[in-house]
């Protein structure tokens, strides 16, 4: 398919060229437009202390020089002079500027001091047009007369700019230019007029936002207004713009040498840029020693460049004309009160003046008393109140010039910082002052918002992170901490007075196996909070994401050679970014003007293709530079060869389809003749139109012979229309287009997902998948485009299928131009959302696809219980609620793990064991202690949630419980003793010790303690007692956690009332005998009668035994009836007190082993033989000791003794006994609930 190019507007040659002078001159910001929208280790650790730059003084007289080249190149992009014929050089000379007043103006209701400059320039540069191009410019000269112009562009410019000394912002400038063409040939010089443009800023342009500093950034919105004076003899003054409103944002990039003749190695570089296109308007290098920019590089109106850059500054002597003004702080918060101090440092000279706070019109007179001492200063005091500047900012309210003026020459000025925050110490981690230099090979650049932050492997970072003091206190010794893929590291940070910054500078070398992608470098001062701080909340920063990426690839096909004046074609389309993302490319061409002279000419290109013509043949380099997404360049020489042409003509149609019924159109304009040498008025070529074939059929519109053919297809199908031009030697050359007719179908032309709740658009991640919860619905919206009669009938298909296995989600119809269908996945994945649409004829549109993931809801769980302890055993029921998506619901599975320490199941970890299945448990714990009880829940996607309960299970102390056959006995009559009725909890109930006292009041294992013995341990326990009384039996039942005597509910007594039978204690003697022997009381008194006997009988015989040594001495006594020795007490079978003749304590005797208990120190009781006393010697000692201890009343805890093991065989016989119980009486039994239902 050809090509043509579309015809160019044309203006008068001076017109143009007085629009290229008018923007030579311009040296103001303000008119400033757009540019064309087309692991390793850490080493050279440095570090840096910088301070503020503030607000300079500038003198009547102070003249500074610039070296200025202007290209005005781009601005010609689209006019007539945008020819690769057309070759103007750089405009190159010389600009002053000079402070010729300094005065009060009235800016927006404002009184402000001002600065008035003055200056101006002479610039030149050659300048070729071709006659062809420069012929239709010219008016009043046949087309055949004019010549190729080949000549110098002349200019002398006037400037005057008002400059507000608080900030330096511009106010105001004027430029009257007169302009000329010299050294044309016939025409010598051509004089194109002198123009005066006049532009205001309201509010004035604050480039620098003192006081500076690497990392500030400000944003300027101002709107400028332009008037225009002055006279031409070749044509009217154009009409002024209207007032056009400026949204541009100046950052502070860097600190460092700009490289401009007159030096300014400290400089600090400003950047601006326009916040619509993101792209940077210029840049401006401030020079605190020049006191203003050492380099000016800005794109100004139409894209034109720029250039100042410094090479002289007369500065006018100072001492005596200046004063300084001091305050006690670098900043001040809102409603503070400020002591300013106004000084001369000469000692001479100036000693009165105003001063000046303009924003809130205060002026005010002082004085200045003679001297050089501290004495010597003239002081004013006021309160700032919240006084905000045009220039926003996020770190301060406002910075507002405080102005010292002796009325004429005598200036001081000094910025006032109101910042909220500045308080006591305020160390800031400025993120925004990071700075970032990238070392590739020989060439440094520094990483801006406009060079994108990028590197490659091997290149070297350095990277410089600054802290900074925004409070008004000194900060004390401190450390910074960096973090980054290099590693973390820890470094000192100095005391840092108010708004002091410190920095420290890091090298790090991109590894050559480092990853592609995004790294940053994190860093937090303070970290140990050495400082106490007034916001803490700033302290920590971070570079932006840098990419770590590659070189392009730059790619071409070898250009085959075209005829001159025929495009050529650079294809670098398959140029590429390894590491990912897009490419653009420029061309830097060389070509030749009219008058053979070799130049550059650039082109840029976001397809990297090129097209190109060449008006000469021969072969001409051009250099393709490939940029990817990271700035990243990679240049290539490509030749192209250029041939001599014959006519030719290019067809171009706006479309190649139509419907039928539809005009199109053919254009040709794009033909001619390069070697034709006719009048301009004449063309260069003949045209005839063919598009029915045969011979040739003219049916234009336009008529035969004409460069556009239109026509109205009436039948469907290929049309190919051919064109045919004639030179004027009769060489001819065809192209043809072809052009389709058909029905087209119809198209989707956008497609939304949104909430339904809110209508809100969904969320989409870095694969532009849409990001939605399960079961929740939302609205899928879908615009088609067809014709008029089809659009309102359009059927759309929407389906959404699973990506993982291809199962259909659902499927829905819909009809119209528009459809909007309301939709849920119950299932979590990733899934597509697939539309069409269809026409009448069934024609349809290509299948829009969306991808959508569905994210599973996690299931919720709560346990509603509150319950929080439990006792031994007693079971507790804990109750949850689980809840999900309405999908999830039926296969959600809710669980209860009692022992999260143990994994029960075997499966998964220990807390997800499902003990309990439901929302309900009833559970009990069989010993005291904490116990964690997790509820959970998982869904289908095996999504689990849990929650959790601490339960505390308490031990229920044993309850002592004594039951008795009977609670009165007589003297030797058993007593059955039963404790099994004692109560605790089940898994305790078994392993319950009982301790049984026969008698507290009888201290029987000699400790002292009445109430402590153990005379016997077991369940039950049977005892007796030979005298006459009330005993008190105490038992004492032990659980795991043993028993404190102080509980009562562990302890428990009884009473057992014990009496004699009739005959006193001799009765009851004959009882006992009676009852245990079955022998009655009559041969018991003969029995008794025998004993007396016995006496006399062995008094009788004892001279007959004297001479028996062997005999005991009780034999040798002669019984007879007045024998009066005392009897001992008779003692009871053994067996009746449930004892076993090896008994465990039976202790040793001084005369040897006997089974008695121990013999007192006095000996055996007067007439007690060893035999005896082993029966009845416990009872005497019982006697003795309740005749001779008074009652105890210590109760102290028992202490473990040997114990006698009891014989339980009575038991048996008392089974059908009914026992009687005696509890003590335990006071918390009325409130408290510890009964064992289960």
């Amino acid at each position: 398919m050809g090509l043509t190019l579309v015809r160019a507007f044309k203006f008068p040659l001076s017109v143009s060229i007085l629009i290229i002078i008018l923007l030579i001159g311009s040296l103001s910001p303000a008119i400033i437009s757009n540019i064309d929208d087309d692991f390793s280790s850490y080493y050279n650790l440095k570090t840096s202390t910088s301070n503020l730059v503030d607000v300079p003084v500038w003198m009547v007289g102070d003249k500074w020089i610039y070296e200025t080249q202007i290209d005005v190149t781009p601005a010609l992009a689209g006019t007539d002079l945008d020819d690769p014929g057309v070759n103007i050089q750089l405009l190159e000379g010389d600009t002053s500027l000079i402070v010729e007043d300094i005065r009060v103006e009235e800016l927006d209701g404002i009184k402000s001091l001002i600065y008035v400059l003055t200056g101006g320039g002479f610039y030149q540069g050659n300048i070729f047009i071709p006659s062809d191009v420069a012929a239709p410019l010219i008016e009043g000269v046949p087309s055949f007369l004019v010549p190729d112009i080949d000549g110098n562009l002349a200019a002398d410019l006037t400037i005057e700019r008002h400059v507000r000394v608080s900030d330096l912002a511009i106010v105001y400038q004027s430029q009257s230019i007169d302009v000329e063409v010299q050294n044309i040939p016939l025409l010598n010089t051509y004089d194109i007029g002198l123009i005066t443009l006049e532009q205001s800023y309201s509010p004035p342009i604050e480039k620098y936002d003192f006081p500076l500093e690497v990392g500030n950034n400000w944003l300027m919105n101002h709107t400028e207004s332009t008037v225009w004076s002055g006279q031409s003899s070749v044509f009217p003054l154009p009409e002024p713009p209207p007032p056009y409103d400026h949204e541009d944002k100046f950052e502070v990039t860097q600190l460092g040498d700009p490289d401009v003749p007159y030096g300014c190695a400290d400089s600090i570089r400003i950047q601006q840029v326009n916040l619509t296109s993101g792209l940077e308007k210029g840049f401006n290098w401030y020079c605190e020693e020049a006191r203003t920019f050492a380099w000016s590089y800005e794109i100004i109106l139409l894209g034109m460049v720029q250039d100042l850059k410094l090479k002289d500054y007369i500065e006018i002597s100072r001492p005596g004309n200046s004063m300084e003004i001091e305050l006690p702080f670098k900043a001040y918060p809102p409603g503070y009160e400020v002591d300013v101090s106004i000084s001369n440092p000469s000692g001479d000279g100036i000693s009165s003046g105003q001063f000046r706070f303009e924003t809130v019109g205060i002026e005010e007179d002082f004085s200045i008393p003679s001297g050089t001492s501290q004495q010597s200063n003239a002081n004013i005091n006021l309160i700032i109140n919240e006084v905000s500047d045009d220039s926003d900012t996020t770190y301060d309210v406002g910075t507002h010039g405080l102005i010292a003026w002796d009325g004429y020459q005598g200036l001081g000025v000094k910025t006032l910082i109101i910042d909220p925050n500045a308080e006591g110490i305020d160390l800031v981690a400025r993120s925004s002052g990071i700075v970032i230099e990238r070392t590739r090979g020989s060439e440094t650049v520094v990483l801006t918002s406009v060079t994108g932050f990028s590197a490659q492997r091997g290149d070297t970072l350095s990277l410089s992170f600054p802290v900074q003091n925004r409070g008004i206190s000194a900060s004390t010794l401190t450390t910074m901490e960096i973090n980054g893929p290099g590693g973390s590291n820890s470094f000192n940070i100095n005391s840092l007075d108010a708004y002091e910054e410190e920095r420290i500078t890091l090298d790090w070398d991109v590894p050559d196996d480092q990853s592609f992608g995004f790294v940053s470098f994190g860093y937090i001062v303070d970290p140990d909070n050495n400082n106490v701080e007034v916001d803490e909340s700033n302290n920590v920063g971070a570079t932006p994401q840098i990419r770590i990426g590659a070189s392009p690839l730059a790619l071409n096909e070898i250009p085959l050679p075209v005829y001159t004046y025929e495009n050529l074609t650079i294809d670098g389309s398959e140029s590429n970014d390894p590491d990912g993302g897009q490419v653009r490319c420029e061309f830097n061409i060389q070509t030749i003007d009219g008058a053979g002279n070799y130049w550059q000419q650039t082109r840029e290109s976001d397809d990297c293709t090129l097209i190109y013509y060449w008006s000469d043949d021969g072969n001409y380099i051009v250099n393709m530079t490939v940029i990817d997404d990271e700035g990243d360049r990679v240049t290539i020489p490509i030749v192209a060869t250029i041939l001599n042409q014959a006519p030719y003509v290019n067809l171009y149609s706006e479309f190649d389809e139509v419907r039928i019924g539809e005009k199109i159109t053919i254009n040709a304009d794009d033909s001619g003749d390069v070697d034709t040498i006719l009048p301009p008025d004449v063309a260069e070529v003949d045209i005839t139109w063919n598009y029915r074939g045969g011979d040739g059929f003219d049916s234009c519109q336009e008529g035969a012979f004409k460069f556009n053919c239109t026509f109205i297809p009436d039948l469907e199908g290929d049309i190919t229309v051919t064109a045919t031009v004639t030179d004027d030697d009769g060489d001819s050359t065809s192209s043809s287009i072809i052009i389709k007719v058909l029905n087209i179908p119809p198209q989707i032309t956008e497609i939304k997902a949104k909430y339904l709740e809110n209508g809100q658009t969904l969320p989409q991640d870095d694969r532009l998948f849409w990001i939605v919860n399960e079961d929740q619905k939302i609205s899928l919206h879908g615009t088609a485009y067809d014709s008029a009669n089809d659009i309102d009938d359009l059927s759309w298909t929407w389906s959404s299928v699973n990506m993982e296995d291809n199962s259909v989600a659902w499927q829905l119809q819909d009809i119209g131009s528009e459809s909007t269908v309301e939709v849920i996945w119950p299932l979590s994945g990733e899934y597509t959302i697939s539309s069409d649409v269809a026409d009448d004829n069934s024609m349809r549109s290509p299948e829009e696809v969306r991808w959508i993931k569905v994210q599973n809801v996690e299931p919720v769980v709560e346990i509603t219980s509150e319950i929080s302890d439990a006792g031994e055993s007693m079971p507790i029921t804990l109750s949850g609620i689980s809840t999900d998506t309405e999908s999830d619901l039926e296969l959600l599975i809710s669980c209860w793990d009692i022992d999260p320490s143990v994994n029960s199941d075997g499966n998964g970890s220990a807390n997800d064991d499902c003990d309990y299945e439901g929302n309900n448990m009833t559970h009990s714990w069989d010993f005291s202690g904490e116990y964690t009880v997790i509820f959970h829940a998982v869904d289908d996607d095996g999504a689990r949630s849990i929650d959790q309960i601490e339960i505390q299970v308490t031990n229920n102390p044993a309850r002592a419980k004594i039951s008795t056959n009977s609670n009165s006995v007589f003297v030797g009559e058993q007593v059955f003793l039963d404790g099994s009725k004692s109560t605790d909890s089940p898994k305790d109930k078994s392993s319950l010790i009982y301790l049984w006292d026969r008698d507290i009041n009888q201290d029987s294992n000699g400790d002292g303690i009445k109430n402590n013995d153990i005379d016997y341990e077991g369940v039950n326990f049977t005892t007796e007692y030979l005298s006459e009384g009330e005993y008190i039996i105490q038992l004492i039942v032990k659980d795991e956690e043993g028993c404190n005597l102080d509980d009562t509910r562990c302890v428990t007594q009884i009473k057992i009332e014990v009496k004699s039978r009739v005959g006193g204690a001799l009765g009851g003697v004959f009882a006992s005998i009676e009852e245990d022997l079955g022998i009655n009381v009559e041969i018991q008194l003969l029995l008794l009668i025998l004993i007396f006997l016995i006496p006399v009988l062995l008094f009788t015989r004892s001279k007959r035994q004297a001479s028996n040594p062997n005999k005991e001495s009780w034999q040798e006594i002669e019984l007879g009836l007045g024998y009066t020795a005392p009897m001992p007490m008779a003692a009871p079978n053994t067996s009746q007190f449930g004892l076993q003749n090896n008994e465990i304590n039976s202790p040793q005797t001084q005369s040897g082993n006997h089974s008695g208990p121990p013999i007192p120190a006095s000996g055996l009781p007067e007439g007690w033989t060893l035999e005896q006393w082993s029966y009845y010697g416990s009872a005497w000692l019982s006697q003795q000791q309740e005749e001779t201890t008074p009652p105890s009343t210590e109760n102290d805890f028992l202490q473990q003794t040997e114990i006698t093991n009891q014989d339980n065989s009575t038991l048996d016989l008392l089974s059908e006994i009914n026992y009687q119980e005696n509890t003590k009486t335990d006071p918390f039994s009325s409130v408290e609930d510890d009964d064992f239902d289960f």
